[in-house]
């Protein structure tokens, strides 16, 4: 146990300095993400009649997202019935079959 954790130790020390010289890497305002501006999501009110530009990554999100509920639910309106009730039935209407099979032959 006591290895375990050396080497745990060991391995962190040694990735510090990676994790030093990359600092500008992990803040929150870097060149890719704007300062807050005070507006929600960070997006400037827009004029009358204007309509906002989707992002790359939109698109593709709500196409998917689409498909998969799609699927989900055709897969869920054709899955087969496995209720009690059903069983039931069929195993009823079975011996009341083979009750009857059995009564016409003798």
């Amino acid at each position: 146990m006591a290895n375990l954790l050396f080497r745990q130790f060991r391995l962190a020390r040694r990735l510090q300095p990676v994790f030093a010289r990359n600092k500008r890497c992990m803040s929150i305002f870097t060149n890719e993400r704007e300062p807050p501006n005070g507006f929600l999501f960070n997006e400037k009110p827009r004029l009358n009649g204007e309509k906002r530009q989707w992002e790359e990554w939109e698109a593709i999100w709500y196409r998917w997202w689409i498909v998969s509920i799609l699927i989900l639910g055709l897969g869920f309106y054709y899955r087969p019935d496995t209720s009690l009730g059903t069983w039931a039935r069929q195993e009823a209407l079975k011996q009341i079959e083979e009750k009857d099979a059995a009564e016409s032959s003798s």
